[in-house]
């Protein structure tokens, strides 16, 4: 993989972050403001402030020929797609609290939660549509580079040469003229 990330781009990602740890998953069982600490300088478990694991993870993202704006439009479109189905989540919580104190409201509770439903509904299919139209341009762009290997001929050139003389069409240029001529 020919990814370069600089250090910055690390340690922003890292701990002060983390996915994981903010979703309590840390293989490290780290919280709030930890950060990792490799053991030794020589040991491969990570870099100061973020575990091995996460950078594997975060490189899991790219492909052999990406670049490093690819692998992170992969990696936060996984955090928008993640995002889009806690909004989801919390627009489920609400409804069904809604449906179990619906008899006991008055209209103007009622009208509050129709508004907080709406606003959570309308947060949540408004990330879905920019996630699918973000893995949809990705899609995208890897068809494009698929099929532009498989095109026949001049279809799979790079660049076109104007220059080049078309042998037929000179023939039958040649044959107007000729038919002018007699």
């Amino acid at each position: 993989m020919k990814i370069k990330l600089t250090n910055s781009e690390l340690k922003s990602m890292g701990c002060s972050s983390c996915l994981w740890k903010s979703h309590k998953q840390c293989p490290f069982h780290l919280s709030g403001t930890d950060t990792f600490k490799p053991k030794d300088a020589e040991s491969s478990e990570g870099v100061e402030g973020m575990c091995q694991q996460y950078l594997d993870f975060i490189l899991s993202f790219a492909e052999d020929d990406d670049s490093v704006n690819s692998l992170w439009e992969k990696f936060s479109l996984y955090v928008a797609r993640l995002q889009s189905m806690n909004d989801y989540q919390e627009y489920i919580n609400l409804k069904d609290e809604i449906e179990s104190k619906k008899d006991n409201m008055n209209y103007k509770e009622q009208a509050q939660y129709e508004m907080q439903l709406n606003t959570l509904r309308l947060f949540w299919e408004r990330l879905s549509a920019e996630v699918r139209k973000g893995y949809g341009r990705i899609t995208d762009r890897e068809q494009k580079a698929k099929e532009g290997t498989k095109l026949p001929g001049i279809m799979n050139a790079r660049t076109i040469n104007f220059n080049l003389e078309n042998k037929e069409a000179k023939k039958l240029e040649n044959k107007r003229q000729d038919s002018i001529n007699q």
